[in-house]
């Protein structure tokens, strides 16, 4: 079977064709000349016999008178006779009386024939002739005998010339049929070739293919309904190019659409964060100042509106980057108690305000330094504790970190975010992660937002290969929780040299000549107020121009940098000044309406070591003072 399955179409055809007329064939032929070769024998013997018999009743005178003399002519034309070798008279005791050979011819192996000769009698019948017989019965004398020796080597060529003009014609016969099956093998591959052809260019997409077929029966129908089915999928193609056309403009329609919606996301995210800011900071401003108790209220419900404004913002922002798939990871060195450390200084402040106990618990190898995007993770963290102040009354909320390592090159950070809130119900954890989602959807209900928390957090718990998990009871309390697998930066350092300076909530003091740099003139006085309370002294600029001027004049120790202004942005202006920067590195902090990741690779691109993103927080600048002036 592996053989034949490697014959070509051809060749089965000629096979199929040739292979049992030449097996009959054979058959017959082998009949035939197995009846021919019977047939020359029983000729021979015939033949033999005749002229035995003949010679026989010539020869009783002879034998009678013991003259041979008479018979010599008889006998020289029985010898001349093909494979006739040599003739015999015998006496009865078989003795030779007269023997004569054919000279001619080698004697070789002979077959005899034998006749016995009888003594005649004359019988006159009524005819005119006389008729001499030879009736041998059990009264007639015997004379003796005649031998006629034929040579055995002309019987074996008779049967080789039988043999090879069986064989010749047996050849003529197969040329033929195997002319007539290549002819038919020819006359079938040809249309069958076409056929397959067209198979091919079918399977090689090129439908404009056609097959012809000048033949009747099954191959004609077979190229007919070939060539309609080519002719479909031509069609089909066309319209599949057609479709795939409008496809491709839609998806650039809708990808244009989408990069239009991300830059006025990004340009509402930079024109609501700037108002916000100038806001935000001078409620914070006003917070610090000795107001009357109703006044002080007012500031502080106006405070916790703008944060719920801000995360608002935030979410919405952050939602259609991720519905999009535009967030990546950026993974860094981090420590995971700097990161807690920071998230307890942001929250400290709100949680107070509620009279909730804020705690934060961090189990574990707690000096490894892992290598992961921190700020997604502080993201998930942030959108947690958000929830967990806004749905707990009385209590604490917290979370609890720990981490585990796994061997010298992985680790895993495990972290919970708990509260003793209202808690959720068991209908509504089905669908907690969904977005736009909220347990309590009366108009009667309690607590606002808009629903992307959590669902935002899921997301980007999936982003980093976690899962964020929830268990609640109702009037008891929730907690969520993920873990995340990350690598061990074992380059990093010693945790020492890396402590960081966390915000204890005290106001601090800095003596240190600070340049703000803002075209918005409310966010410039809200950042000078802020760091003339934290004992800085302050110039400010419009744009990077007048930042670059500043900075020349000397002095300055830190610039606050907002990134897009006219004239010169901040981008340019820090790649200006670090270009020619010669002496002592002054710290430069991005400060940006724009929140997102690309900006602050931006901002590190262009030579910046921090970015403050706006609305900043009073505890957020103080602790940017304190890890850049110490």
């Amino acid at each position: 079977m592996a053989i034949t399955s490697k014959w070509s179409l051809r060749t089965r055809i000629l096979l199929l064709t040739s292979l049992p007329a030449f097996l009959m064939f054979v058959i017959m032929l082998a009949y035939h000349v197995f009846e021919r070769l019977q047939d020359a024998q029983a000729e021979q013997d015939r033949s033999g016999k005749i002229m035995a018999t003949q010679l026989a009743a010539a020869t009783d005178f002879s034998i009678m008178s013991g003259s041979f003399d008479s018979l010599i002519p008889q006998i020289d034309s029985i010898l001349a006779q093909p494979g006739i070798l040599s003739v015999k008279v015998l006496d009865p005791s078989s003795q030779v009386l007269f023997a004569k050979n054919n000279t001619s011819k080698d004697i070789h192996q002979q077959t005899y024939y034998r006749e016995l000769v009888y003594q005649q009698s004359i019988n006159l019948d009524q005819s005119d002739w006389l008729v001499a017989e030879q009736q041998p019965n059990s009264q007639d004398t015997v004379l003796g005998s005649v031998e006629i020796g034929f040579s055995s080597d002309y019987i074996l060529q008779q049967e080789k010339t039988i043999i090879i003009k069986s064989i010749a014609l047996a050849t003529i016969v197969l040329l033929l049929v195997g002319g007539i099956g290549l002819w038919l093998a020819f006359a079938l591959e040809k249309p069958l070739r076409a056929i397959i052809g067209l198979v091919g260019a079918l399977k090689n997409r090129q439908f404009e293919q056609r097959v012809y077929v000048k033949q009747d029966g099954e191959l004609g129908a077979l190229a007919y309904h070939l060539n309609l089915l080519a002719a479909m999928l031509e069609e089909h193609r066309i319209l599949q190019i057609k479709n795939t056309d409008e496809l491709s403009m839609a998806r650039q329609r809708a990808d244009k659409a989408n990069q239009a919606k991300s830059e006025f996301l990004a340009m509402m995210s930079h024109e609501l964060r700037t108002p916000l800011n100038a806001i935000s900071g001078g409620l914070q401003l006003l917070n610090g100042e000795p107001l009357p108790p109703s006044s002080k209220e007012f500031v502080e419900m106006a405070t916790i509106a703008t944060g719920d404004l801000r995360r608002l913002v935030d979410d919405v922002l952050d939602f259609s980057k991720v519905e999009e798939g535009r967030l990546a990871l950026n993974i860094r060195p981090f420590l995971p108690k700097v990161l807690l450390q920071h998230l307890s200084d942001l929250f400290r402040i709100e949680a107070s305000h509620k009279e909730l106990e804020l705690v934060f618990e961090l189990e574990g190898q707690t000096d490894i330094w892992l290598k992961g995007d921190d700020m997604r993770i502080r993201q998930i963290l942030s959108k947690l504790l958000d929830n967990a102040i806004k749905f707990t009354k009385r209590g604490r909320v917290g979370i609890k970190a720990k981490i585990i390592r796994y061997n010298e090159t992985q680790a895993q950070l495990y972290c919970e975010v708990f509260d003793t809130g209202i808690g959720i119900n068991s209908n509504a954890l089905a669908h907690i992660f969904q977005p736009f989602t909220q347990v309590d959807r009366s108009h009667t209900r309690s607590f606002g937002g808009a629903g992307l928390g959590l669902a935002i957090a899921s997301r980007l718990s999936r982003l980093m290969h976690a899962e964020l998990r929830v268990e609640s009871e109702l009037l008891v309390g929730t907690s969520f929780s993920f873990e995340v697998v990350l690598p061990i930066c074992n380059e990093c350092g010693d945790t020492k040299e890396h402590k960081p300076v966390g915000y204890n909530g005290k106001k601090s003091v800095f003596n240190a000549h600070v340049l703000v740099v803002d075209d918005n003139p409310a966010n410039r006085k809200v950042a000078e107020a802020m760091l003339k309370a934290a004992g800085c002294t302050v110039v400010s600029a419009n744009n990077g121009q007048e930042a670059l001027n500043e900075l020349y004049a000397g002095g300055i120790q830190l610039v606050l940098m907002d990134c897009q202004m006219p004239i010169m942005d901040g981008y340019e202006a820090t790649r200006v000044w670090r270009e020619q920067e010669t002496e002592r590195r002054i710290p430069i902090v991005a400060l940006t309406a724009n929140a997102s990741a690309d900006n602050e690779v931006n901002c590190m691109t262009a030579g910046m070591d921090a970015v403050l993103n706006k609305p900043f927080r009073r505890q957020q600048l103080e602790m940017i003072l304190s890890a850049w002036l110490g």
